[in-house]
């Protein structure tokens, strides 16, 4: 694994299974135990960083890097804003952009430590809510059903 130093603001500078570090050295460990975790803003991380890994695994890094600056809106407002970012994919890849959609969903649930259900027919929008509404919940220090 590569350390990438040309990373700017909070972009994230390393990933590994339990935690990620981002630019400002602050550490952020995405292990959802944590008391401190402020779940609107470590949602849009978590989801930000989501969408680039499932990018960067399914396009390759330099057209996830050419595609990031070319959307709308930033990946945070995103993060609150999953129809657009929808809409957004598709006006680039159609289509192809349920498979992208399915990939950072993937991405997501693997980093909020999420089962990610096998034959998932959801649409990009739900699965964000549920991810959302399940890290909540987590937060809140239990999972009612």
């Amino acid at each position: 694994m590569s350390l990438n130093l040309s990373c700017t603001g909070n972009e994230i500078v390393k990933r590994d299974w339990n935690s990620f570090c981002i630019n400002s050295l602050e550490h952020v460990n995405t292990s959802l135990d944590e008391k401190w975790l402020d779940v609107k803003s470590d949602f849009a991380s978590v989801f930000q960083a989501s969408v680039k890994d499932g990018l960067r695994n399914t396009l390759g890094e330099i057209v996830m890097l050419t595609l990031v600056p070319l959307l709308k809106q930033s990946l945070q407002t995103y993060a609150e804003k999953p129809t657009e970012f929808h809409r957004d994919l598709q006006f680039y890849f159609g289509f192809g952009a349920l498979t992208l959609e399915r990939m950072i969903v993937k991405e997501l649930f693997q980093k909020l430590n999420l089962h990610y259900p096998a034959g998932n027919e959801l649409d990009f929008e739900t699965c964000i809510g549920l991810a959302r509404k399940d890290l909540a919940l987590l937060k809140r220090g239990g999972s009612h059903n």
